[in-house]
C-alpha cells in the first residue's frame, strides 16, 4: 500500500475539509512546503497525519471533514472498495 497523508492548505480553518495526498520522494511534510497537490488537485501546504486508514477516511467522509474527491480516490486504492 502506498503511503498517503491527510493535509491542508495554509488558509484552512477549523471547519475546512482535510485533503489527502500521495507524497513524493520528499516524504511527509508536517512543517510545510508540501510540493505535490492533494489527490483532488487542490494545492495544499502541509501534511497533518501520515498514513490515513481506510476506517478513518470512511469516518471523515461520512462526517464531512474529509474532501469527498480525495476520499474516493484514496479508498479506491484499497482492493475491493467501490464507492456508490
Amino acid at each position: 500500500m502506498k503511503q498517503y497523508s491527510f493535509c491542508e492548505n495554509v488558509c484552512a480553518t477549523s471547519t475546512s475539509r482535510w485533503h489527502i495526498r500521495l507524497p513524493g520522494p520528499e516524504g511527509i511534510r508536517l512543517g510545510g512546503m508540501a510540493p505535490k497537490p492533494a489527490l483532488c488537485g487542490y494545492n495544499v501546504h502541509w501534511d497533518l497525519i501520515p498514513t490515513p486508514t481506510k476506517n478513518f477516511a470512511m469516518h471523515g467522509l461520512n462526517q464531512g471533514f474529509v474532501c469527498v474527491k480525495c476520499a474516493k480516490i484514496f479508498l479506491e486504492d484499497y482492493e475491493g472498495y467501490r464507492p456508490h
